[in-house]
């Protein structure tokens, strides 16, 4: 699968909606490294196709990847 899509050009939108789900997934099973590969790999796409930090899917995916750190957090010191 990774193969595949990193054959994709990185300004493909459909990128977008497969690096969330993926990203999404991984979270939800608790998966947080995996997660953060795919969140790191989708706002990639998100900066190459937006004019704007701002936008909020940007936002949106700076807040998901900020969760992922607090959970580890949460994980590694309250475990």
């Amino acid at each position: 699968l990774d193969n595949e899509l990193e054959r994709k050009a990185s300004y493909d939108s459909s990128l977008e909606n497969i690096y969330k789900a993926i990203a999404t997934i991984y979270f939800q099973q608790h998966n947080y490294s995996q997660s953060l590969i795919y969140f790191n790999k989708l706002i990639d796409v998100q900066l190459q196709q937006s004019q704007s930090i701002e936008h909020p899917s940007i936002v949106e995916t700076y807040t998901s990847i900020g969760n992922i750190y607090l959970k580890k957090y949460l994980i590694y010191f309250i475990g």
